[in-house]
């Protein structure tokens, strides 16, 4: 018993595994240290693109006024253009894992007609391999991460299951810097607002002041005149 469990690890694929699960631990701590989406979504790039020695990470959210997938973050892609790249739900890789909200593995893509080549197309990308994921806050999906290329072999399964943990991990805190965003902003506008009241409110006293003024002025003199008119003559 105790030779078996050496052997098990030293094996260089259960140490190889045993070092992404440690990298696991450390990613949510990185996840957890910023608010901020930009630096959020970078991390949860690099990470992931690190445990699944893969060619490019990208992220989709979806997007609920247009109904459809937009990319929020990528590697390796010119994000410029990809922003302008709307994905469909329909007749997309990325589409069926977020409809269906299950994980798909496609080790060859060119024999998938799900596959969506407008996006590789106008990127430059050849798309070879793909592991996607959906991303879910409960039992609620708002995104997708999708692995592109692995560099050595073909994804595996510990791979869909690093990249659910990543996934699990990188919906939950895009949300909570979202919340915090759309609070810091709602926080400036009534700040803005409150502002603007105390200016508003400034301007009108001072504007009606000043005709106010002149009332009272015509009116004392009209009261003078009237007391001076009904004086006695001597």
């Amino acid at each position: 018993m105790f030779n078996t469990l050496t052997a098990a690890i030293s094996d260089p694929e259960v140490q190889k595994k045993a070092r992404k699960i440690a990298q696991l631990v450390e990613i949510s701590a990185i996840l957890n240290s910023t608010l901020k989406p930009d630096l959020l979504l970078q991390n949860i790039l690099t990470a992931a693109a690190d445990l699944l020695d893969c060619c490019v990470i990208s992220i989709l959210l979806y997007d609920e006024r247009e109904k459809e997938l937009r990319f929020a973050a990528t590697t390796s892609v010119n994000m410029d253009q990809l922003e302008q790249i709307p994905v469909p739900l329909d007749n997309s890789l990325a589409g069926t894992i977020y409809t269906e909200n299950r994980h798909l593995v496609i080790n060859n893509t060119k024999e998938d007609p799900r596959h969506y080549d407008e996006v590789g197309d106008e990127v430059g990308l050849q798309v070879d391999s793909l592991l996607g994921v959906p991303m879910r806050i409960k039992d609620r999906v708002t995104g997708v991460i999708e692995a592109l290329n692995k560099k050595e072999g073909e994804f595996t399964d510990f791979d869909v299951s690093l990249l659910l943990v990543i996934a699990s991990q990188a919906a939950i805190s895009i949300h909570n810097a979202q919340l915090i965003q759309a609070l810091q902003k709602a926080n400036l506008e009534l700040s803005q607002a409150d502002k603007l009241k105390r200016d508003l409110m400034a301007i009108a006293s001072h504007e009606l002041r000043t005709p106010l003024g002149n009332i009272l002025g015509y009116a004392t003199l009209l009261h003078e005149d009237a007391i001076d008119k009904n004086k006695p003559l001597a």
